[in-house]
């Protein structure tokens, strides 16, 4: 049941003639005369995304698909508010250069993760080296990445 903001925005859009679904996320891809639309709805228009939210959109983004956000204060806007930056967690320990060893916060973490399976599954013809050097991680980090984030939807 979409709250009452996204059914304005759904209102809003059939009015226009666009062909509206709702897949919980994004919120909402919206197909009109052979053009697709991402949009993700939020209260007002300075709410931000979520860190997963945000990192899926700029993913489709880079894909050339249009990713948008609404508001009932305000327009489709392409503009998404990045959000809060997180502040990775410093691990005990240093590396060879006697540097520290910086892990990612389990948000970002997660969202690193869904990004990676979901590049895969876009770009088949991409190397798991090709994905490892983007994230700077190993290509056999990157199958385990897949494979997990493959039993995750499997179970659900």
């Amino acid at each position: 049941m979409p709250t009452p903001n996204e059914q304005l925005f759904v209102n809003k859009m059939k009015a226009d003639g666009w062909e509206v679904h709702q897949n919980g996320f994004p919120d909402f891809l919206c197909v009109k005369d052979g053009k697709i639309i991402i949009v993700e709805v939020k209260a007002t228009r300075r709410e931000r995304l979520s860190q997963q939210q945000f990192t899926m959109m700029r993913l489709l983004q880079s894909l050339g698909i249009e990713t948008y956000r609404w508001s009932p204060d305000g327009e489709l806007s392409k503009e998404l508010l990045k959000p809060k930056p997180i502040k990775p967690m410093k691990a005990r320990g240093t590396d060879k250069r006697n540097k520290e060893v910086m892990k990612y916060d389990s948000n970002t973490k997660r969202a690193r993760n869904a990004e990676i399976a979901f590049l895969r599954k876009l770009q088949p013809e991409l190397s798991l080296e090709e994905i490892g050097k983007r994230y700077g991680i190993s290509a056999e980090r990157v199958r385990q990445i897949i494979a997990k984030e493959h039993r995750q939807i499997v179970r659900s």
